[in-house]
């Protein structure tokens, strides 16, 4: 039987000269590579210690030495999900007008194969202990239309859960479905960033949410965010209402 370490390879058969240029290119190819990487490496922002503060702090020094999680993927979800949870009492003051903790925030990786849902799954089960009630029916997918947000926390007959923090592991299908013609879902998510009121006025039946309280969780990574989101939505202040944090 022959063994691996017998069988010839392809620069075997071919003359020396194009064996040479062979092993030049692979050699450079190698090197281009090892430089990306180092590049990549250097130029990849790295978590302040200052962002390290107070409680969310403390639970990511926590959480981080049992984790593959990017520790900025933890701070950011955690802001997140107790943002969404403590609801829209809790403000601070820009002038007149109130911003509670609706946060909308997207983590930024370089590739899909990134750990950015494991700082989810950490999240979600500190928060399950902290306030089963939002984790079982705050939360929630599916950013597919403007109508389907203000449905989740619309007004009601019976009590409705206005904290309503949507998760979209695939951010770069809300651009795509925000960029349709047509679509509300930009409009209505900028409007829930800025006032807890919604309401559609075009169907038969209008559908109204007061008091909505709505955060946005999104994974996408670096090159579907370039190549994903339009001008058109930078200018209009979508884009504005995100905090894109870079993770690994």
């Amino acid at each position: 039987m022959t063994s691996a370490d017998q069988i010839p390879t392809v620069g075997a058969f071919l003359p020396s000269s194009r064996q040479s240029e062979a092993r030049r290119h692979a050699d450079r190819d190698r090197q281009r590579e090892a430089d990306g990487r180092a590049r990549s490496e250097a130029s990849w922002p790295v978590l302040d210690p200052a962002a390290r503060y107070g409680l969310a702090g403390k639970v990511v020094e926590l959480i981080e030495p049992h984790s593959e999680a990017d520790p900025a993927a933890l701070l950011v979800d955690f802001l997140v999900a107790v943002g969404s949870a403590i609801g829209p009492g809790p403000h601070a003051l820009a002038e007149a007008a109130q911003h509670p903790a609706r946060l909308y925030a997207v983590l930024v990786g370089e590739t899909s194969r990134g750990r950015k849902g494991s700082a989810r799954s950490q999240i979600q089960r500190v928060m399950r202990a902290a306030d089963p009630g939002w984790s079982d029916n705050g939360q929630g997918g599916g950013l597919a239309s403007g109508e389907g947000v203000i449905a989740s926390v619309a007004d009601g007959e019976e009590p409705v859960e206005k904290r309503r923090m949507f998760y979209e592991p695939e951010f770069a299908r809300v651009l795509g479905v925000a960029a349709r013609e047509g679509s509300t879902l930009s409009a209505v998510l900028r409007d829930a960033w800025d006032s807890g009121t919604l309401r559609v006025t075009t169907r038969k039946e209008k559908l109204v949410a007061t008091g909505a309280h709505v955060s946005v969780m999104a994974h996408i990574t670096v090159e579907e965010l370039r190549r994903r989101l339009p001008d058109t939505e930078i200018a209009n202040g979508y884009a504005n209402r995100f905090l894109f944090a870079c993770v690994k």
